[in-house]
């Protein structure tokens, strides 16, 4: 009798240890381990491509745009994107963003004619709050980070490992992210392979919260390279950039439209000027556009420019010119302003040289 007393506590014991093992098994725990190894491969990536679209740039335009971003570790980034009507680059240097940009670009924005001539082509400083900045938005440690504490919030990874698919060539497990996937290496150890998303990111120092439809990979080294050129090259062209980060006041403080019939109509007036907030602005270049209509001869416009100081009140003018006209003159005009200021050409260089060599090394 005692011998079956014990057997069958022996049986027990062993039941039971079983039975906990049993309990404890984490089904995603693969899931899970592999997500963490490819989020810290990608925290380390030298360089991001980032493809698609971005439903506002900002401005006041609030306009649609195609990107093509390359985003170095660091947060230096050059990217080429189109519009409506236009094309642009933007380059991104930490705490410094410029926009180069056709007429097309700024006629969206809804600039004048004048303004849309001067700032055609030219490097122009934008407010990263109003405007998409692709560099620390996409800094392969931020994106990093911001994909991690998105699946600890929505409990992504509780899931079991899921069947593999291929992303480009490379058997992979996708993971569920924003309105698309994170993609994972499926053999050890677990790559970052990339990101196609419709998602809200916000920047590590910018609370505005911007939405994106996009494609994110580890970019080539040899394309790295190649925008590494065309980034290095812009900087001596920004000695003296315009900017749009400051703010000011101007006013016509009086105008008036004189014309010689047959000759030529000037339209002239002065302008009132305050800066409100000097952030990149030294001084301001007012850009007039005017508007003339003469009987039967329908209308033309002209353009005057200044520069005034940040306190000031300077004469603006421009002549249009109707041959034979005679009768009613009407005309309007618009002032416009931009910032000018001296950018940092020699710091910023040196920033791109840095960030570019470490992902091209």
């Amino acid at each position: 009798m005692p011998r079956r007393i014990a057997a069958l506590a022996a049986l027990t014991t062993a039941l039971t240890g079983c039975t906990g093992t049993a309990v404890f098994f984490d089904p995603t725990a693969e899931i899970k381990a592999a997500a963490a190894e490819a989020l810290a491969d990608l925290a380390a990536l030298p360089a991001l491509r980032v493809q698609g679209t971005v439903p506002s740039i900002g401005g006041d335009g609030l306009q649609e745009a195609v990107i093509d971003a390359t985003v170095v570790n660091g947060g230096s980034a050059w990217t080429e994107l189109t519009t409506g009507r236009g094309e642009a680059h933007l380059l991104s240097v930490p705490d410094s963003l410029h926009v180069a940009a056709d007429a097309g670009f700024w006629e969206d924005e809804y600039f004048q004619p004048g303004m849309t001539g001067e700032l055609d082509g030219r490097w122009v400083r934008l407010d990263p709050v109003e405007w998409i900045d692709p560099g620390p938005l996409f800094d392969p440690s931020h994106l990093a980070a911001t994909i991690g504490e998105a699946f600890e919030i929505d409990d992504t990874l509780e899931m079991v490992t899921p069947a593999t698919v291929d992303e480009d060539g490379v058997p992979a497990f996708p993971i569920p992210y924003g309105d698309g996937h994170l993609y994972v290496s499926a053999e050890a150890p677990h790559r970052f392979l990339g990101v196609d998303t419709l998602v809200s990111l916000s920047a590590p120092d910018n609370t505005i919260r911007r939405t994106v439809d996009v494609v994110v990979k580890p970019a080539a080294r040899d394309h790295v390279a190649g925008i590494a050129e065309a980034a290095n090259a812009a900087v001596p062209e920004m000695a003296e950039p315009f900017s749009l980060a400051g703010e000011a006041v101007v006013e016509w403080a009086g105008s008036e439209l004189d014309c010689v019939p047959g000759i030529v109509c000037e339209m002239s007036g002065s302008v009132e000027v305050e800066v409100t907030d000097d952030s990149f602005t030294e001084r301001l270049l007012l850009v007039q556009t005017a508007t003339v209509k003469a009987d039967g001869l329908g209308e033309e416009t002209c353009v005057g420019t200044a520069t005034a100081e940040l306190v000031d009140t300077v004469e603006l003018s421009c002549e249009t010119r109707f041959s034979g006209a005679e009768g009613r003159f009407e005309g309007e005009h618009v002032v416009e302003w931009v910032g000018v200021y001296t950018f940092d050409t020699e710091a910023a260089a040196e920033v791109l040289s840095t960030q570019f060599a470490a992902a091209t090394a």
